[in-house]
């Protein structure tokens, strides 16, 4: 059992169907793998990345994902406001 967890949710504009054709499959085990064409994109395209400040959002369950979104949400409602 372990305490570590990686979880992202990661959102694209549709310039993502430009760098599609430039993909290739892993050559060992022949899938395609988003984070390559994530990384495609940013050489040519502005990234934004937002990390949670504290506050760990389990996005396990669609009940928990729904939860973090609302959270998330609210805060950036508030920053816009100030």
């Amino acid at each position: 059992r372990s305490t570590i967890s990686q979880s992202e949710l990661i959102f694209f504009t549709p310039k993502v169907f430009e760098k599609l054709p430039e993909q290739q499959p892993n050559p060992q085990s022949g899938e395609y793998y988003i984070t390559d064409t994530a990384t495609m994109l940013a050489a040519s395209h502005p990234v934004v990345v937002y990390v949670p400040e504290s506050e760990y959002l389990d996005c396990g369950t669609p009940k928990s994902w729904l939860k973090a979104n609302n959270t998330v949400a609210k805060k950036q409602a508030q920053a816009l406001k100030n």
